[in-house]
């Protein structure tokens, strides 16, 4: 757990330079991204315990009614709207 918090803080250094210089559209969108990866790392380091309840809640399968159902759903396609925009921005940007 904490050695993926620590990928994510050493994968934020190169995305960071990688922007410093880019068009204003995608020079705002990468630091953004790059700095979550920091909090998100720094939270995995100091409390591996939350990544594993993170994920489990993620990853579980609720009751059809449960109203988390319905949080976690929205989660999981933020998540992957999340890559789609990355991708479609970063094409652009090519």
């Amino acid at each position: 757990m904490r050695a993926l918090g620590a990928l994510l803080l050493l994968v934020a250094g190169p995305v960071l330079t990688a922007a410093f210089l880019q068009p204003q559209a995608s020079r705002l969108l990468l630091p953004i991204l790059a700095y979550a990866w920091i909090i998100v790392g720094m939270y995995f380091i100091g409390m591996p315990f939350l990544m594993r309840n993170w994920t489990s809640w993620i990853v579980a399968k609720p009751p059809a009614l449960e109203a988390g159902h319905v949080c976690r759903d929205r989660l999981r396609r933020a998540a992957a709207g999340g890559g789609g925009v990355v991708l479609l921005t970063r094409e652009a940007a090519s």
